[in-house]
């Protein structure tokens, strides 16, 4: 056994350390995604989705007429940078991931759109740190939110975040039951975040 000294780098990640903080980016594997994908350098998208993105949802598969393109890849690529370092990219992310055994033209179009955001993006690094040290007997926040029957199929999607000092971890998914109230759907969320949370304790 031979110590290598601080890691700089592991699976896509660049790590930087110092006393107090890491920092985490995927500046480089972004890069060789963009090349992937043909992704240009331009002038990048404000938000992960485009605006019209809930129209998604009515469309059926229909033969591509467009050179082959690998849309789980791209979709599994993004879910890796995620889980990773953006939480940012969370609920495109998941919403365009529903997609994966029947897209078509316009989800092409949503994917590419999400990857010129994250193109534009790529500096975003994910900044960790040992404030908490300072502070052992803090409560620990989570953060939820949901909207209420959004999809099509009348299922209302979640987001959570814990945070302290730091993003400690995030997730944004589809439910998997109907709710009745937008309360319930609330209820929901906060019911999985707290699960989390006691987990995270």
């Amino acid at each position: 056994m031979e110590d290598l000294g601080k890691i700089k780098s592991a699976l896509g990640i660049r790590i930087t350390q110092t006393q107090e903080l890491v920092s985490l980016t995927q500046d480089k594997f972004i890069n060789q995604i963009l090349v992937e994908f043909s992704i240009e350098q331009a002038k990048a998208p404000l938000s992960p989705l485009p605006i019209n993105y809930k129209e998604l949802k009515n469309l059926t598969s229909t033969p591509r007429k467009l050179p082959p393109f690998n849309f789980q890849c791209a979709v599994g690529l993004l879910q890796y940078l995620v889980q990773c370092t953006r939480p940012n990219l969370s609920f495109a992310t998941s919403y365009l991931s529903q997609f994966i055994e029947s897209s078509c033209k316009p989800h092409y179009q949503a994917v590419i759109h999400t990857l010129k955001y994250v193109s534009g993006t790529q500096h975003f690094t994910l900044t960790l740190g040992q404030n908490y040290l300072n502070h052992p007997d803090s409560e620990i926040p989570g953060f939820t939110d949901s909207d209420w029957g959004g999809s099509t199929e009348k299922k209302s999607f979640s987001g959570s975040i814990i945070y302290f000092h730091c993003a400690l971890g995030w997730r944004a998914h589809e439910q998997k039951v109907i709710a009745l109230l937008s309360a319930e759907a609330e209820y929901n969320a906060m019911t999985e975040s707290a699960q989390a949370l006691a987990w995270m304790k």
